[in-house]
């Protein structure tokens, strides 16, 4: 078979960089053919090796990771999900958003399952790449495989929704996450801030970040805010012109213990300048 032979046919780039690293292997040892590199990446301590010493740092090209990828789906017993986890983040880690789907496409006819962390990492792939119609596909095929999308899920899409400017259609999914029995958490809460002041909905991202802090609402959950949805809100009302607002807010957010930071600092400078007030602003 095509796949199988493939095994015999590492890159030259993996092949390089194998026999160059110093510590890929256990026992070091020449290897050299491509047959012998073949044998020694269905060693599972050499897999393992691969996978701390290149995979975590991401610096591995897509003729690598394929390589790789047929490696793992013809050992016995199949490996652990987390193995493909490891190598379809490292794609990521270097933008490469089209290998992490082609291979996830060949999980269909490798018989293995994949679990709810690596169609994550998949979804927000799709994501990253502006493609949330692909991502509301795999949305339904983690629906479909019996999983229950978690926060990471949903937030993936609802980020995705924000950046094409469907800010309804982000706002929507929000309010339909305990539905799908998942729960919002800072990070959602602060996509979704950040997309309502970006297209001029500062109003409706104060009353969520009210929800947020206070626990009320249809998801009913209490987060602390973080930095990055306090700047957002702080900025979108200066830019709304209502600086005693943001003032506020401002003042809240170091009562929550959170330090100002030189965005937070420029926002509000900024608004108190284009009102024309001066003294004591802070």
């Amino acid at each position: 078979m095509a796949l199988k032979n493939s095994l015999c046919r590492p890159p030259s780039s993996l092949l390089y960089s194998a026999l160059k690293c110093k510590h890929f292997f256990q026992n070091p040892t020449n290897y050299n053919s491509k047959n012998d590199l073949s044998s020694v990446f269905n060693n599972p301590e050499a897999i393992d090796r691969f996978l701390k010493d290149k995979c975590r740092s991401g610096n591995i090209s897509p003729d690598e990771a394929h390589y790789f990828f047929d490696c793992l789906i013809q050992r016995k017993p199949a490996p652990h999900m987390s193995y493909f986890t490891i190598l379809f983040n490292a794609l990521v880690k270097n933008n490469h958003h089209e290998t992490v789907i082609s291979l996830f496409k060949r999980f269909n006819s490798t018989g293995l399952l994949p679990n709810l962390i690596l169609f994550n990492v998949v979804l927000n792939c799709v994501c990253n790449m502006g493609r949330a119609c692909d991502g509301f596909v795999v949305l339904g095929r983690i629906l479909r495989l019996g999983f229950s999308p978690d926060a990471v899920t949903l937030t993936s899409l609802i980020k995705c929704l924000c950046r094409e400017g469907r800010i309804m259609k982000a706002t929507q999914l929000f309010k339909n996450m305990n539905p799908f029995g998942s729960k919002p958490d800072v990070i959602t809460y602060g996509t979704l801030i950040q997309g309502l002041c970006q297209t001029g909905n500062t109003n409706v991202a104060l009353k969520l970040h009210e929800l947020m802090v206070k626990g009320n609402g249809e998801n009913g959950v209490m987060c602390k805010p973080s930095i990055v949805s306090y700047n957002c809100l702080i900025d979108g009302l200066c830019k709304n012109g209502l600086v005693d607002k943001a003032k506020e807010l401002f003042l809240e957010m170091k009562g929550m213990g959170i330090g100002p930071n030189v965005v937070s600092y420029n926002s509000l400078i900024h608004g108190f300048c284009v009102m024309g007030v001066n003294g004591k602003m802070l």
